[in-house]
């Protein structure tokens, strides 16, 4: 019994610091990397054709159907085909990290566009790696636990990508930044190293695709469920609010006169214990009450941001309110992700595939999103954007009542 706890433990370690790695990667490509660019002299329409190379972690289902085949094969060999794997994408994001960095004042762009590409595939790959361990590994019933330990190294990873590392650039230099991310990405072995054979006899389903036909079996029976419309409409309403939101949120509060100093530690500083103990309180929220459940309260929760940020954009606010309120978006939007996480993980229980087919629909969603608000603000107004995502939970909300119907 105590062996089959210190496992757990172990496998737990291994999911936190892949959350972080994930966090510290996605951040480090889309926000941290764009600083590096501008400082560089480069253009935000060039910048924003450099982080086009980041589009294959939203395409992250193209390429599980055949890492999870892999791992199935190699299942029962001497080696254990999920470490070597892990140990081996973390190798090349520590190799890549460290070019970044030794390309950030004078490398041709090219070459830094090439690194991103690789980064990206990489980092996806390494998502598909850990969700196979999270979906093998756990039941049902605890998934919403992990996907909160997830999240909590997620937000870690993200503090660190958009503060620390700003941080030790203005005092250090890109080079040193970057190099900080290699080192962290490289203490991360230990929990890969660490990890327990993962053993296929297990109640939990298994991933058995072992061909193209089946993984597009495996999407046909998904997407012939009832209820996969009103899923999906809940998810991408769910979606809408959070991207347009957190996405379009500096850029917002920059208009305002908020400068980066005060941004960052507010959202990075602060929110990360904000972030993390809302991830906390989702996780036991599901086991103590439903994953359905809790659905009913964050699509309730997400009107609250859009109505406090409207009437920001209508009135001048203290400093210490709207920090207030950057806060509360936070705590809302920490809870809200590790609930539709943990329902994406329910509705493709023993599929990983399906897992990430939801994520990258909601991943390409995000983009949609970002550029509809941003379309928003140049024809209308900031206060438009708000209340469209507002408006925008109400279809989530439509859509949920017909899900608990079918849930009975």
């Amino acid at each position: 019994m105590l062996e089959f706890a210190q496992g757990k433990l172990r496998i737990l370690s291994f999911l936190f610091f892949s959350g972080l790695l994930s966090g510290l990667v996605f951040i480090g490509l889309c926000s941290t990397m764009p600083f590096m660019l501008a400082e560089r002299g480069v253009t935000p329409s060039e910048i924003a054709t450099i982080l086009v190379a980041t589009l294959p972690y939203s395409w992250k289902f193209v390429l599980s159907p055949f890492l999870n085949n892999i791992i199935v094969k190699y299942a029962d060999a001497k080696f254990d085909i999920v470490k070597v794997l892990a140990l081996l994408l973390h190798t090349i994001i520590i190799v890549c990290f460290a070019s970044i960095g030794r390309f950030s004042n004078s490398g041709s762009l090219i070459t830094l566009n090439i690194i991103i590409l690789i980064v990206s595939i990489v980092i996806a790959c390494y998502d598909i790696v850990f969700s196979y361990v999270k979906l093998l590994l756990f039941k049902k019933n605890e998934l919403g636990p992990v996907t909160s330990v997830i999240n909590s190294g997620f937000r870690i990873g993200i503090f660190i990508s958009g503060a620390v590392m700003l941080y030790v650039a203005e005092a250090k230099g890109w080079e040193m930044s970057f190099l900080v991310a290699a080192i962290i990405t490289m203490a991360s072995w230990v929990s890969v190293i660490m990890l327990p054979r993962i053993s296929h006899d297990t109640e939990t389903p298994k991933q058995t695709v072992s061909s193209i036909k089946a993984y597009v079996q495996s999407l046909r029976n998904f997407f012939s469920k009832k209820k996969v419309v009103f899923f999906l409409i809940t998810m991408l309403s769910f979606k809408f609010t959070d991207s347009c939101i957190s996405t379009m949120k500096p850029i917002f509060l920059q208009s305002i006169g908020m400068s980066k100093t005060t941004f960052a530690n507010i959202t990075h500083v602060l929110g990360l214990f904000v972030m993390i103990t809302a991830g906390l309180i989702a996780g036991a929220c599901i086991q103590k009450f439903s994953t359905i459940r809790c659905m009913k309260y964050t699509f309730i929760m997400q009107c609250i941001p859009a109505i406090l940020f409207a009437i920001v954009a209508c009135t001048k606010v203290e400093l210490v309110a709207l920090a207030i309120i950057i806060n509360v978006s936070t705590i809302i939007f920490g809870f809200s992700n590790v609930v539709f996480r943990t329902y994406a993980a329910e509705e493709a229980y023993g599929d990983v595939n399906i897992f990430v087919l939801i994520i990258s629909i909601g991943s390409l969603y995000r983009i949609f999103a970002t550029k509809m608000g941003g379309i928003m603000v140049d024809i209308s107004s900031w206060q438009m954007v708000f209340i469209m995502c507002l408006l925008s939970n109400i279809p989530g909300l439509i859509a949920y009542r017909r899900i608990v119907r079918n849930h009975g």
